[in-house]
């Protein structure tokens, strides 16, 4: 395992705060307050590490405007917004709605970033990197995460074409303990290396797949704090005949549900393998239904399937899907989480990555990135008309255009990025945001074919829960 400092990561732990209210004069035994909602003061993010080699790099870190009526106002103070590189300071957000962008040849290295106070609310990056030769080739695209004690990546691989390596980041002050489970087609894979990782306070550490679990081939991967908590992203790259193929992190998925929703599937000639994981001890029945511009069906060679327990199952969807963007939708009977791989070109010419998504339940911001070409996916998880609302933003937080997308339950609508204007950033807000999944999926040309790569889209981070508070009177 590799290990690289960290040093100059900051500290923003995103704790729920225990705020008291005053005592009552003569409580009740067992008095309980309800719990609330604060808005959130603190909030911290780390982008995944690119590797060396790139055509061109660049980083973006936005505090989205919050201009929609269900969202919280806080009268924190706006205090700015910190953004490191490595161990220099890269710059700084002084001010709601505002974006930076870092950007230069040879990527853009580990990218942290803090805040405290009012601006911590909706604090959302992205890193992106093209590589056109050499060991490389493709383009990569990642959103910069909050740290978490869980993470879940399907559809990884460990083979002599298809390399992943987990990057594990600990930007809080205390030791990060985790632990390491994969799961195979026949049930769970017993590592041959170790599988319990220490990351030490403020540093990366790397776990390449073919050290772990050598020669296992497509396998998924679940990350488990038990002490503390990290950054995890996946990295992966890929060869065909020795020569460079694709290079992409794999999104972490959504935590495993009954019923999941992934978007973002190109609707071409690439080849799509669905990847679902079962992390519990009984066997799952998923069955398997494909969104597409006119609305959800079973595809009927490929409707359901058995996951073991512990195991993960990968499947060819073929030709089932349409020839636009679509997405996936699984019912199981046990919580399952999912991802499907796209492979693009012939010979192969990169690979993308589609994840269980989250529900937007407090809307989304979107970082552009200038050296691609961008389209927005969305699809409705539920029985429902949901109405989107696109506001394009400059980087000093002003609205410079807006756009309107209607998309029924089980539908998979797309809106093709206008740039123009100074535009930074997206932000997405819906009526219905609960029910609604959705990605942007990004190209760029390559000779005769294309790069690509997918980036599931999160809700907005605006609060944390204020734990109820208990009285229990200890009796004299």
């Amino acid at each position: 395992m590799e290990r690289s400092s960290l040093a100059a990561l900051l500290v923003a732990p995103l704790a729920a705060v225990l705020v008291f209210a005053s005592t009552p004069d003569e409580p009740e035994p067992s008095d309980r307050r309800p719990a609330s909602e604060v808005p959130i003061e603190h909030a911290s993010l780390a982008c995944p590490v690119m590797p060396p080699g790139s055509e061109f790099g660049s980083a973006t870190v936005i505090s989205p405007t919050l201009d929609g009526a269900d969202e919280p106002v806080s009268d924190l103070p706006e205090r700015p917004v910190e953004i490191g590189s490595g161990r220099a300071k890269a710059g700084a957000l002084d001010g709601r709605g505002r974006a930076w962008t870092g950007a230069r040849r040879n990527a853009v290295h580990g990218i942290r970033v803090e805040a405290q106070g009012a601006l911590a609310a909706g604090l959302t990056g992205a890193a992106a990197a093209v590589y056109d030769g050499g060991e490389r080739r493709g383009l990569f695209a990642a959103a910069c995460s909050e740290p978490a004690a869980r993470w879940w990546f399907p559809s990884a691989s460990s083979s002599a074409g298809q390399t992943g390596v987990l990057q594990l980041a600990n930007v809080d002050t205390g030791v990060a303990v985790v632990d390491l489970a994969f799961f195979g087609p026949d049930g769970p894979v017993e590592p041959a290396g170790e599988s319990r990782v220490s990351v030490g306070p403020r540093r990366m550490t790397t776990v390449p797949l073919d050290e772990v679990i050598p020669g296992v081939g497509a396998v998924s991967v679940g990350v488990s704090a038990s002490q503390g908590r990290v950054v995890a992203s996946m990295l992966e790259t890929s060869t065909d005949a020795l020569d460079p193929a694709g290079i992409d992190v794999i999104p972490p998925a959504a935590d495993p549900a009954r019923r999941v929703v992934l978007t973002g599937l190109p609707g071409d000639s690439a080849q799509h393998t669905l990847s679902v994981v079962n992390p519990g001890q009984l066997s799952a029945v998923v069955d398997i239904e494909i969104l597409g511009q006119r609305g959800a069906f079973t595809p009927t060679d490929k409707d359901s399937l058995q996951v073991p327990g512990g195991g993960a199952v990968n499947i060819r969807l073929g030709d089932v899907l349409q020839d636009r963007m679509s997405g996936v939708r699984l019912t199981s009977d046990l919580p399952v989480t999912a991802a499907v791989r796209t492979a693009a070109g012939t010979p192969l010419r990169d690979t993308a990555f589609a994840v269980a998504g989250e529900p937007l339940t407090t809307g989304a911001a979107v970082p552009l990135l200038s050296n691609a070409t961008g389209t927005l996916v969305v699809s409705g998880t539920e029985r429902a008309l949901v109405r989107v609302k696109v506001a394009r933003v400059n980087a000093k937080g002003r609205v410079v255009g807006r756009a309107k997308i209607d998309v029924r339950g089980g539908q998979t609508e797309t809106w093709r990025v206008k740039t123009g204007r100074g535009t930074a950033y997206l932000r997405i807000t819906a009526d219905r945001p609960d029910r609604l999944v959705a990605a942007m999926h990004w190209t760029r040309p390559d000779g005769g074919g294309r790069m690509a790569s997918t980036v599931p889209l999160h809700p907005l981070r605006l609060t944390v829960d204020r734990p109820p508070i208990t009285y229990d009177p200890v009796e004299p």
